[in-house]
């Protein structure tokens, strides 16, 4: 029995050491615990009774308290319960782009008094947006847009008296926009210091109301596009001096433009598609960019009307003269009328049918016979070096579009491996029928897929379009993409010196992109499964289906929709919907880390450059890499030129576009990393292209070599396979 009673206290007292050891609160285990046992595709390492002390994935802690719950883009599955507001430390919650979590957001979300971030983007949550979270006074960055949200804006929202970012579009919410009024209640007018209010893609009605902007606010983005507002713009906007973007397009706006909006030099507007730019002058406008429709019929002066024209209040009078003279005359004129139209009606169909039989015949023959036809799909496209293939034709070369020839898929469709009958080697992108282009943004394609040419550039060889098919047909790039041979699934051993030339492959096609081709082109989607590597491992720059042609209007355009893939999104290009060069750059320099560590972008909620950033001390050798870098690179010897490797980086995935180099200084700057490592950037050279030599006229300099225009004579190919 004593033994027994020494027993207990030892348990007891082993217990509180375990307890000590453990560095989560036990309040907050139970409650993660609770918030996620339901929730299918946790992170892996999420085991053991220490979340803190075990470094679970998206945790990070304090204290022993958890304070981040970061876990986007993980297909989590599952709903946010009330469990929540046990994480009472908790400072920033980011779930976004996880669409497998649905339902309602708890009211008790609102306990969370020191949450400062909350991001719940692109996922499947419903219902109203609670009123609670009005209460969350640290608040700075709410983002809930890209979600079924429904009802109305919470006008406790106007309570967020620190929010710099409200974003809350591609939603379903109704009613009118929140304002303070004289009963206390708050509307968004309170929100002095917030920079960006994004509510476009909803169905908000109503006005917008006066109250709603003063000269205290600091608002620099105000879209509200696609909804179904009404009346007109208050002059209190042209009282904000940090506007810099407004969007109020797609509404039923109408009444005028206030005088003084156009004197704040920043901004750029757009209201196309709204009733006030269809008034008379207004098309002339910059901010309307959809021209006033010509009416489809042309009205008479009824002073001159005839009468077959005239209206029903006037009267066609006959001429004064002699009656039955007139009437033989108007008997004789009106049976040679009847006989000459009958014989012009008969030849005219005649002549119509032959040139529909000619019509049909020749756009059997021609291949641009859909457009010089079909006015909605405008002129032929303007080809340079790509040719036209028939839909049979390249049945036969991909041998019936067989399984076997299969060599990419996604959302767009396929990608089969065929073969001319020169024996070159090709790869035939099929579109699907649920992703086909119109005609005009097909052509579109074509013509800018045509009319580049570089080295370190996927070429198009021709194009399909008969019989309700859209193909391209590239050069098969036979080495697969840089993400196969990252992660091992080509068998392609990358060092450290092949990592280098895939990066100044990569940048120079970007480069030449940005700026030689005429307009410049912005790639938008540039990602390790778009760089292809070819019989020498050569990188190709692929998949230009979401790059976008900049001509000089359009510099800082502001886009209707945000395409890219998440990791390597611009997070300016996100929030502000402007599209430039520089998020090209940014994406390239995600790139960049993903060559150094071997890395995806975000895996397991942790985000490439987030953790860079974490464990970068340039003051330490190999600035504190170790841990992150691929340990491929670090077998032979030590990677000469790392260092400034991945200070590039960083410098293209600056928060900010402007701080970012050019894709041009990227070349330069990775140019004297290989030098440094000893080896000769421009070690393989080619002949001259007529091309560069026009675009360096005069003797300037170029960051561009005369091989990067060479064009190998046989087609080494091409897999275009967006993720």
């Amino acid at each position: 029995m004593d033994q027994q009673h020494k027993v207990i206290p030892l348990l007891l007292l082993l217990f509180q050491v375990l307890l000590v050891a453990s560095q989560t609160d036990s309040q907050d285990y139970s409650g993660l615990n609770s918030l996620t046992e339901s929730w299918s595709n946790k992170p892996q390492n999420w085991v053991g009774p220490d979340p803190c002390g075990s470094g679970w994935d998206g945790i990070r802690c304090s204290n022993s308290k958890i304070t981040q719950l970061r876990l986007p883009g993980l297909n989590l599955a599952g709903q946010l319960s009330s469990a929540i507001q046990s994480l009472s430390e908790l400072d920033t919650l980011d779930l976004s782009y996880n669409t497998g979590l649905t339902g309602t957001i708890p009211q008790e979300i609102g306990n969370l008094k020191k949450l400062k971030s909350l991001s719940l983007v692109g996922c499947g949550f419903s219902g109203p947006i609670p009123d609670s979270i009005g209460s969350l006074k640290q608040l700075t960055f709410l983002a809930l847009n890209s979600n079924r949200f429904s009802g109305t804006i919470p006008r406790s929202l106007g309570n967020l008296s620190n929010i710099d970012w409200l974003d809350l579009a591609e939603n379903q919410l109704e009613g009118t926009i929140p304002v303070s009024d004289d009963q206390g209640r708050p509307g968004l007018d309170l929100l002095l210091k917030a920079q960006h209010f994004h509510m476009g893609s909803n169905k908000l009605t109503g006005t917008i109301p006066e109250e709603l902007f003063n000269s205290s606010m600091h608002l620099k983005h105000l879209l509200f596009d696609h909804n179904q507002l009404e009346g007109g713009i208050p002059v209190s906007l042209s009282t904000v001096s940090t506007l810099e973007v407004v969007r109020f397009d797609k509404n039923a706006l109408t009444g005028g433009v206030p005088a003084n909006l156009s004197k704040l030099g920043n901004l750029s507007e757009i209201l196309a598609n709204n009733p006030l730019c269809r008034e008379s002058g207004a098309s002339e406008k910059s901010y309307c960019k959809v021209p006033v429709p010509n009416p489809s019929f042309y009205s008479t002066p009824p002073n001159n009307c005839s009468p077959s024209s005239c209206g029903s209040d006037q009267v066609s009078r006959e001429p004064k003269g002699s009656k039955s003279s007139s009437h033989v005359g108007v008997i004789v004129g009106a049976v040679v009328a009847v006989v000459v139209f009958v014989v012009l009606a008969f030849f005219a169909g005649r002549y119509a049918l032959r040139q529909k039989t000619r019509a049909r015949r020749s756009s059997e023959l021609n291949p641009f016979a859909n457009w010089e036809q079909n006015t909605n799909s405008g002129t032929a496209p303007q080809l340079k070096g790509a040719r036209w293939f028939s839909f049979d034709d390249l049945r036969k070369y991909s041998t019936n579009f067989s399984e076997t020839n299969t060599i990419g898929s996604g959302g767009y469709g396929k990608v089969y491996q065929g073969t001319l009958p020169s024996g070159e080697l090709v790869a035939i992108k099929r579109a699907a029928k649920e992703s086909m282009q119109g005609a005009v943004e097909f052509k579109t394609e074509i013509e800018l897929l045509s009319r580049v040419h570089h080295k370190n550039l996927v070429g198009l060889v021709g194009f399909c379009f008969e019989k309700g098919e859209q193909m391209l047909v590239y050069e098969h790039i036979p080495n697969g993409t840089l993400m196969d041979s990252l992660s091992g699934k080509s068998g392609i051993w990358m060092d450290w010196i092949r990592r280098l030339k895939v990066a100044l492959g990569a940048a120079r096609g970007l480069a030449y992109l940005h700026e030689l081709a005429d307009p410049p082109i912005i790639h938008r989607d540039i990602k390790s499964s778009n760089i292809l590597l070819d019989h020498h491992l050569n990188a190709k720059v692929a998949d230009f289906g979401l790059s976008k042609l900049l001509v000089d209007s359009e510099r800082g355009h502001v886009t209707t929709q945000v395409k890219g893939t998440m990791g390597y999104l611009d997070p300016e290009y996100y929030m502000t919907q402007q599209l430039t060069e520089k998020s090209d750059v940014y994406s390239y320099g995600v790139l960049m880390l993903e060559l150094a560590t071997a890395r995806r972008p975000i895996e397991q909620g942790k985000y490439i450059v987030r953790e860079v950033l974490r464990v970068m001390d340039t003051s330490k050798d190999l600035y504190n890499l170790h841990s992150i870098l691929d340990p491929t690179i670090m077998k032979a010897t030590r990677p000469k030129g790392l260092e400034k490797f991945v200070m590039l980086a960083m410098r293209c995935v600056k928060e900010y576009a402007a701080e970012r180099p050019t894709m041009a200084e990227v070349v330069k700057e990775i140019e004297s990393i290989i030098e440094l490592v000893g080896l000769n950037p421009n070690s393989e050279s080619a002949t001259t292209s007529e091309t560069y030599e026009e675009a360096n006229a005069g003797n300037a300099q170029h960051p561009y070599r005369e091989e990067d225009f060479s064009y190998s004579g046989i087609f080494p190919s091409t897999r275009v396979e967006p993720q």
